[in-house]
């Protein structure tokens, strides 16, 4: 029986009564996480890195889409940026995460499979999707301010325009946000999101990928690392 769903016996307090709530009330589902990229190696070197375009295997119709390919140097970098902002949504200490690496003979292939940079141009967009692993991220290179500054223009209602949008797994309510050079962020897998067109001439850069499993220093697991082949 899953975790979530077992019943829990009912034992009233002296006073006679208790509240009670979901266990998705402590969880990270609906939640959002930003703060800044840390390591200014991931916001001036990641393009500089070897790479292949993969835009046949993502959700957004972004031409522009590729894996940067990395060594173990690199993939360090990258593990320890995202280790930092992880331990401030645990509040804990961690030791390792895994990203989706293959790993062969016990040493992680070069290329990461869970790591991708998003060259968005006028347009291009993310439709609604969701990601796999438990916690995925998105952090941006570059962002023109003609891109942040369109939404102000647009006709009807709407605010849209270049914005990322999140949607509640439990609710009707919604999240929209208009990012900026530096920023992180983080979310459950499972969270629905989309990013809409912009139509000023520019590019946006960003960097996203999934986390699949974290090792705390305490010796608790949360998700799955992938076996030595």
């Amino acid at each position: 029986m899953n975790k979530q769903n077992q019943l829990v016996k009912i034992v009233l307090p002296e006073n006679g009564w208790d509240v009670y709530q979901y266990n998705y009330m402590f969880d990270f589902v609906d939640r959002i996480y930003i703060s800044t990229i840390q390591n200014n190696i991931l916001m001036s070197d990641v393009l500089n890195w070897d790479n292949k375009i993969i835009n046949h295997s993502l959700a957004g119709d972004i031409a522009m889409e590729i894996y940067p390919v990395l060594n173990n140097d690199k993939l360090s970098v990258v593990k320890e940026e995202l280790k930092h902002h992880l331990e401030n949504i645990h509040q804990s200490k961690i030791d390792d995460i895994d990203l989706g690496c293959v790993t062969y003979e016990g040493k992680i292939e070069p290329e990461l499979k869970e790591f991708w940079v998003n060259k968005q141009k006028p347009t291009e967009y993310n439709p609604i999707h969701l990601h796999s692993g438990i916690y995925s991220f998105v952090y941006y290179l570059s962002v023109p301010e003609e891109i942040r500054q369109e939404h102000m223009s647009q006709k009807g209602t709407s605010v849209t325009r270049g914005l990322i949008q999140f949607l509640s797994s439990r609710t009707k309510s919604q999240l929209v946000f208009n990012p900026e050079k530096g920023n992180i962020f983080i979310f459950d897998s499972s969270h629905r999101h989309q990013v809409y067109p912009f139509y000023s001439d520019a590019v946006r850069i960003s960097v996203a990928g999934n986390v699949h499993g974290i090792k705390f220093s305490d010796g608790n697991i949360l998700g799955n690392f992938y076996e030595v082949l």
